[in-house]
């Protein structure tokens, strides 16, 4: 908070650049407070010669925010069970910045399905 706003008194679900994106969000994902121009880290891409849906983004090191990734057929019903998602271990940027890569991908090849979403959702821990 004091590197990003200069005091303690800014509040996760504050939005100082308004650009929709609340404090936490931005903290979580990596992108900057205060710069509507900021943008989110999240890249889908289509893997292994056309085959998987796959989401690669930008998360904190440490353990101080959770991350689930969770996959749908159809964007009304969310599971987060391990086998429908496989997830690529952690890679730390050693940047400085604390931030690194995450890359999940759906399980089932995109033949095998009509339609595949993926989303992570990202929840505090330890009271941050």
């Amino acid at each position: 908070e004091v590197l990003n706003f200069g005091n303690l008194s800014t509040t996760p679900a504050g939005d100082p650049d308004a650009d929709g994106k609340d404090n936490f969000f931005e903290y979580a994902f990596g992108t900057n407070p205060n710069d509507a121009r900021s943008t989110s880290s999240f890249v889908p891409a289509v893997t292994g010669s056309g085959t998987r849906l796959s989401l690669t983004f930008r998360r904190r090191a440490g353990s101080a925010v959770e991350y689930v990734v969770e996959s749908s057929p159809d964007l009304i019903s969310w599971s987060s069970t391990p086998s429908g998602v496989l997830t690529e271990p952690f890679g730390n940027s050693y940047d400085g910045t604390g931030l690194g890569r995450s890359t999940c991908t759906l399980g089932a090849p995109i033949a095998s399905q009509p339609r595949g979403f993926l989303r992570v959702r990202a929840t505090v821990l330890g009271g941050l």
